[in-house]
């Protein structure tokens, strides 16, 4: 089980490699559009302003893993913060 996450400081987009599987996280919160490309596949999403949560189910060497992404604004509207859960278990979080 190997883990890589990287942040392009160019860009607002996340990269996160888990069990050689790539989730790309490209968030948009304050207009309310995120997009999710795993393994190079864009994940349908439905958001709005101020928060967004996305559920999706994948298959990892035959079998299916449910990944939970959450994109929200901090309290204060001054950033936002990302959450990915694999099976409910964190894997990402800057929060």
């Amino acid at each position: 089980m190997k883990k890589y996450t990287s942040h392009n400081p160019n860009s607002e987009s996340k990269t996160i490699i888990y069990n050689n599987n790539k989730i790309e996280i490209l968030p948009k919160p304050f207009i309310g559009k995120e997009t999710i490309i795993y393994n190079n596949t864009p994940v349908p999403s439905v958001g709005f302003f101020g928060s967004f949560t996305n559920v999706f189910i994948a298959v990892e060497e035959e079998c299916f893993v449910q990944y939970d992404i959450k994109i929200a604004l901090r309290w204060h509207f001054l950033g936002y913060y990302i959450t990915v859960k694999r099976q409910k278990k964190i894997i990402y979080s800057n929060k």
